[in-house]
């Protein structure tokens, strides 16, 4: 599974069981589940006039 989150996002292992039972109710429980978080960050600025 891969979700993206913006910056400042609080994901707890309340959210994520709620998660991971819904990908087990899905896929059965035969498969297992791996979690990839893409956090979204904004570390520059872009200005293209200079």
């Amino acid at each position: 599974m891969i979700s993206e989150m913006n910056k400042g996002v609080l994901f707890r292992w309340e959210n994520a069981s709620k998660v991971v039972t819904a990908a087990e109710n899905i896929y059965g429980l035969e498969i297992l589940i791996i979690y990839i978080d893409n956090r979204i960050n904004n570390h520059y600025e872009y200005h293209p006039s200079g």
